[in-house]
């Protein structure tokens, strides 16, 4: 019998990008360096959620920036501490005036009309039997649109948008989690672009059962593959930013 498998969207992308990487990062926690645009990236999200919480409280969102800023803050120092700081990014000195500006753009560029319905709510799908998909969806409106919140260096395309399998998981987690797991579903992608001056995208976007249903099959195959133990490297152009690159580097002479 197959042992149960309990995955995230993410380690599922991770895994479908480089195998020895998901590995490093999920099975032998290797030791990894920590880039200034993934420590931003997991900070800013710290930052989105004070925000989206006035919203819930009917509150406008420039109203609780400074709380914003602070729980930002106090991310991105905690990020840091998880790995050494990447020598070749010299993008942590300006870390922490990066990460402000988005969360100020997004504090201004938030609708004032959307309504939550659940912030930062983990919830979990059965593929199969023995594999489980489990994932954090940033925000959830009232008339069921999923929100997901990205800091990205440029705007995406919507083609891009379209084809993101980690927004098909969010969909489908929604789904099964409210009982409509064969209902088309609606996103919407808040984008805050690291721009000299910061702007926000919203990318409306949505999710078809023909969706879901490729993507049961993808992280079927996924969990095979990690129970299987293949791993090998997919050496590509993002190689020289991955985190675990020395250690990679070493396993291989």
């Amino acid at each position: 019998m197959t042992n149960p498998l309990v995955l995230r969207p993410t380690a599922v992308q991770t895994y479908l990008s480089c195998p020895r990487k998901f590995f490093f990062a999920n099975i032998e926690n290797a030791p990894r360096v920590v880039s200034a645009a993934l420590a931003i990236g997991t900070a800013f999200h710290k930052g989105a959620e004070v925000l989206v919480s006035a919203l819930k409280a009917r509150r406008n969102p420039t109203e609780v920036l400074k709380e914003a800023e602070a729980s930002y803050e106090e991310a991105l120092e905690f990020e840091r501490t998880l790995g050494d700081p990447d020598p070749e990014d010299d993008r942590f000195d300006t870390a922490k005036d990066t990460g402000i500006g988005l969360v100020r753009a997004l504090a201004n560029g938030l609708p004032t009309d959307w309504q939550p319905a659940q912030i930062e709510e983990t919830v979990a799908a059965q593929i199969t039997p023995e594999i489980t998909l489990r994932g954090t969806t940033d925000l959830v409106l009232t008339d069921g649109t999923i929100v997901d919140f990205k800091s990205r260096a440029r705007r995406s395309n919507p083609a891009d948008i379209r084809r993101d399998l980690q927004f098909t998981a969010y969909a489908l987690l929604r789904g099964e989690t409210d009982g409509t797991p064969d209902q088309p579903r609606n996103l919407a992608i808040v984008e805050v672009t690291k721009t000299k001056v910061p702007a926000v995208h919203i990318h409306p976007t949505e999710r078809t059962p023909r969706d879901f249903a490729v993507y049961r099959d993808i992280v079927t195959k996924v969990a095979r593959g990690i129970q299987a133990g293949i791993d090998p490297p997919a050496p590509s152009s993002f190689c020289g930013g991955c985190g675990y690159r020395e250690v990679c580097t070493l396993s291989q002479r």
